[in-house]
């Protein structure tokens, strides 16, 4: 009986082990390379002003990066986000539907909303690193850190109230860059090897504990405030081309609210304004696990 009983925990131990191991195999890391388009839509209020702003625009983008495999409660993941060729799109400041936007427009002698316009391009890109937290293989809790960076281009300045506005000439550049940390869940539904098909998912939000704004507009001033937060959902499914290499879509909504900010100097008050930055992606996406 104690043979019997022993042969049974041994046969137990055996598959359990077995299974571990498979287990341990088939959820390795992976690579992945994502080339798609970049819808961007960004708002700015002028608190100083009933001036508001809003623009959209639409650029290819790539993303690349892979998730790394370190034991068998944590993995760890890098990507690269970056627009590829910034398109040009035209913002129109308006003067808005407020009681301050009609005084304005009254004493301005200003007959319709619509300030100012100009050309427009933003170049993103950020570098992101996460510690996955495994439940189980599928099941992650993210944490982490995101840096990014944004370029604004403004340019080509046009206006019928001249006696109100100063149009620049030339470009004017506005330069951004940010350090924010991430927290959220994430899904991976099977492993890249030997598997017909698989998903993922995750859900990010993101506080900001660095900021600095600068402007060739407003020379010698910084603008440090790092209020805000941000989220970004993304997915992706994939199929199996060849074996360990898949071909799929993905897609990702990202919203980053930035807050705003005023700084004196010399008499003069100048404002970074409280502005919203939305980003939706869509790609195809190649990824791979070849070793």
């Amino acid at each position: 009986m104690k043979k019997n009983i022993l042969s049974i925990f041994t046969v137990s131990y055996l598959l359990s082990t077995s299974v571990l191991a498979n287990e341990t195999q088939k959820f390795k890391g992976y690579s992945y390379a994502i080339i798609g388009l970049e819808r961007l839509s960004y708002t700015e209020k002028v608190s100083i002003l009933p001036l508001e702003t809003q623009v959209v625009a639409t650029s290819p983008m790539s993303i690349t990066g892979g998730v790394y495999r370190y034991n068998d409660r944590w993995d760890f993941s890098l990507d690269a986000m970056a627009t590829l060729l910034p398109s040009a799109s035209k913002e129109t400041w308006s003067i808005n539907a407020s009681t301050a936007g009609d005084d304005f427009k009254q004493s301005n002698n200003i007959g319709n909303n619509t300030l100012q316009q100009d050309s427009f391009e933003l170049a993103n890109s950020s570098l992101q690193f996460l510690t996955h937290y495994k439940f189980n293989e599928q099941a992650r809790w993210l944490t982490g850190m995101k840096f990014t960076r944004h370029n604004f281009k403004r340019f080509d300045f046009e206006s019928e109230h001249t006696q109100i506005v100063s149009l620049e000439t030339g470009v004017i550049e506005e330069k951004v860059g940010a350090l924010a940390l991430e927290l959220g869940v994430g899904y991976e539904s099977a492993p890249v090897q030997n598997t017909d098909n698989r998903y993922n998912a995750r859900l990010l939000f993101g506080i900001p504990v660095w900021r600095s704004t600068e402007n060739t507009g407003i020379s010698g001033v910084e603008f440090s405030e790092s209020s805000g937060w941000g989220f970004v959902v993304d997915a992706s499914y994939t199929f199996q081309i060849l074996k360990n290499i898949q071909l799929g879509v993905y897609g990702a909504y990202d919203y980053i609210l930035r807050g705003g900010s005023k700084i004196t100097r010399n008499n003069s008050v100048f404002e970074l304004p409280k502005n919203i930055v939305e980003f939706v992606r869509i790609g195809i996406n190649f990824v791979w696990k070849l070793d």
